[in-house]
């Protein structure tokens, strides 16, 4: 049987702290196995007559509990198809520089098993999703 398809768009940010800090989030999602317990950074997906930079907004708010200022967007689309129980998704992922603004962490989001502020140069340590490696990899050479 062929499984139904699916296309979404997924915007991601680089949410810089006071301290130069970035804030990664480990995803928790046993349906999809090749994601889950892998860090990213937070963000969602793009709902119907968002622009970009409404979705990364209102998705880091009711993620992490955080207010940011989004700056520019990382010269990179990525594109990467996911098989899930009952469908395949093709996602088309973005990625923004962002700057905190206000508010205090808070796990708002069942998909998060764990978020922190990490250090830039210490990323390499962390097992991150695919996608993920490629926009750190452009954010680090720009």
């Amino acid at each position: 049987m062929k499984l139904p398809r699916k296309n979404i768009v997924v915007v991601l940010g680089i949410i810089f702290n006071t301290e130069g800090k970035v804030l990664i989030t480990k995803r928790s999602d046993p349906n999809v196995a090749k994601a889950h317990m892998l860090w990213d950074f937070p963000g969602g997906k793009n709902e119907f007559g968002e622009k970009l930079e409404q979705t990364l907004k209102r998705e880091i708010l009711e993620e992490t509990g955080l207010h940011i200022k989004v700056q520019e967007m990382l010269p990179l689309c990525v594109a990467k198809t996911w098989r899930h129980k009952d469908y395949l998704q093709h996602t088309l992922v973005f990625c923004y520089k962002c700057k905190f603004i206000k508010g205090k962490l808070s796990d708002g989001d069942h998909k998060i098993a764990d978020m922190k502020w990490e250090n830039i140069n210490k990323l390499s340590s962390y097992k991150f999703l695919s996608t993920t490696k490629k926009f750190i990899k452009i954010f680090k050479n720009s």
